[in-house]
């Protein structure tokens, strides 16, 4: 299976498939928002073990009224998120 098929079962979104588990992954969290970002972080530096480990981030769909265009490049917007990743 290709990775890009996995889009195409998100929106489809099977109960019974459990890709990350059945791929052999010890640890998957689910993350909705900054708190749970920063809990699952802290419970993956705890983790006494090697992965591998899959944080999944739950997103909300659309867009603002007012969204206006990027002024930032994607690499940019990349290393801001590792690096709030190592602070946290």
């Amino acid at each position: 299976m290709h990775m890009g098929i996995l889009a195409n079962i998100a929106a489809a979104t099977p109960s019974n498939f459990k890709h990350s588990q059945d791929c052999g992954y010890k640890y998957v969290m689910i993350a909705t928002n900054q708190f749970e970002i920063n809990e699952a972080m802290e419970k993956i530096r705890a983790i006494n073990s090697d992965g591998p480990i899959l944080l999944e981030l739950r997103i909300q769909t659309g867009h603002r009224k007012n969204l206006g265009r990027p002024t930032r490049s994607t690499d940019e917007n990349r290393q801001d998120f590792m690096h709030f990743l190592q602070l946290n």
